[in-house]
Formats: structure tokens, sequence, C-alpha cells
């Protein structure tokens, strides 16, 4: 029963026991009733906010839920490109050590390919190809070595192997970069150094041992200064070789490693002239 009309039942009681009430105990239950009301309206009142804000919060959770489902699925959708990408790099790094391997075995199969280096003059025509497919270059003769004096400087000794490359004197170069890793092999040059080498070879035609060379500048040297210029010549004496594929992922490995450099805006030039 409703505190309202309890009070009525009440005050009409008491007027039947009684007798007539007065007009003060008339005012009294009026206040009361009134207040009860008041009470009562509020009690509705917050009853609704309250439902309000659970209707807010059953909102708010499916809105939540629909959300981490929708992370979930994009994860799931993530998780499986990359699987793809780590598998497509998986198969393109074995064909490139296996392509790498196969110059290796090439070169070291080349008779005086182990010997000292001197008095090279490149073929005008290469040999057959050898079983990795690519041009096998013969090695270069052997004759004395530049006179260098043991006690050279670290500076002085790379000063003459530069200053005979940029003479074209690729001979002399080759040896004076040779003595300059045997003798300072950790100098903060040596990577430069190690791709002169290889530049020398590329400019004598010896396409095969400039990729070997710029090989090693990219693996013993990762955070050199030459390492962008070692993929471009490496991919540029590919396509020498007329090994497309090698050229194109060389190319692109060096576009996607350093795409700000300029070695690699000659690489996006370079792959659009490779069949």
């Amino acid at each position: 029963m409703k505190p309202a009309i309890r009070i009525v039942l009440i005050f009409s009681l008491l007027i039947l026991i009684g007798g007539c009430a007065s007009l003060a105990d008339i005012k009294t239950l009026e206040k009361r009733v009134s207040s009860v009301e008041a009470e009562n309206q509020t009690f509705k009142s917050k009853i609704q906010d309250l439902t309000d804000e659970m209707d807010r919060q059953k909102q708010l959770y499916a809105d939540q839920d629909a959300e981490v489902y929708q992370i979930k699925e994009d994860y799931q959708k993530i998780n499986g490109r990359l699987d793809e990408t780590v598998y497509k790099f998986n198969q393109e790094k074995q064909a490139w050590d296996k392509s790498m391997q196969s110059f290796r075995d090439a070169f070291s199969r080349t008779p005086g390919a182990q010997e000292p280096m001197s008095s090279y003059q490149p073929p005008q025509q290469p040999v057959s190809p050898g079983e990795s497919g690519a041009v096998v270059m013969p090695a270069p003769a052997v004759s004395a070595s530049p006179p260098v004096d043991e006690n050279v400087s670290e500076e002085e000794l790379y000063r003459l192997a530069k200053d005979a490359y940029d003479q074209k004197n690729f001979d002399a170069a080759r040896q004076y970069f040779e003595q300059f890793l045997g003798k300072y092999p950790k100098s903060n040059i040596a990577d430069n150094a190690r791709f002169w080498m290889g530049e020398v070879y590329f400019s004598e035609g010896w396409y095969q041992k400039a990729i070997l060379e710029y090989q090693e500048v990219i693996e013993k040297y990762p955070k050199g200064n030459k390492v962008p210029a070692a993929y471009l010549k490496q991919g540029l004496s590919f396509f020498k070789l007329g090994e497309n594929a090698n050229a194109k992922l060389v190319l692109n490995e060096l576009i996607k490693r350093f795409p700000e450099t300029s070695e690699a805006d000659t690489a996006r030039q370079q792959i659009k002239q490779i069949p």
C-alpha cells in the first residue's frame, strides 16, 4: 500500500474514532503527504537515471565487443600477411644464397683465382658459362707487387690505392687495397677499401669477383656508408652478366632498405631497363 493512501486511511480512522480532527492535525498530515510524494518522485527520478545509465553501459559494452572483434579480425589478417611475407623473404633468401654460393664455387674453380692479383688484363671475350649459368672470367696473371714501405701509414697506403684507381692503374690499385686490408683490417675505412676493390674488378669487367667484393661490404660492414653503393653496383654487375632476376632482387633490396638515397633513385631507373 502506498504511503499517501495509508496516511489518508489512518486520518479517516482517527476521524471515525475521535471525531473531527483539528485543523493543525490536517495541516500536519498534508505536509507529511507532500513530503512523501516528493521523496517518491525523487526516488522515481533516481531509478530512471540508473536505468538510463545501465542502457548506456550496455551499449558501450556492445560497441567495445564489436571493436575487440574487429581488432582480432584485423590482427589475424595482418598475421596472415606477415606469414606470407616471411615465407616469400625466406624463398628469396634461399635463392640469393644459392646464387652467391654458385658464384663463389665458380670463382674457386677458376685457375689461379686464389693467387695474388696483378698485371691482369681482362679478356675481350668471356669464356663459356660455368655450372652456375653465369659467365666465368679467367683469373689475372701474377707479377711483382708495387714496392710499399712496411712502415707506411694507414692514410698514406689508402691514398696510394685510391690515386692508382683514379688514374685507372687498376693493377696497382688492387694490390694497394689488398695490402691495406691485410695490414689494417679493422680500420674505420676498411669498408671503403673493400668497396673500391669491387670497383676495380667492375672497371676491369670481372663482374663475378666484383659481386663477391660488394657482398663482403654488405655482410661485414652493414652500418658502413658504402652499403647502398655496394647494393647498386652488385645489381649492375648481375645485369652485366645477364643475371636479370638477381639484378632486380638486389636493386629492389636497395630501394627497400635505403629508399631515400641517391643510389635508390638510380636503382629505380635501372630496374626499368631490365627485361
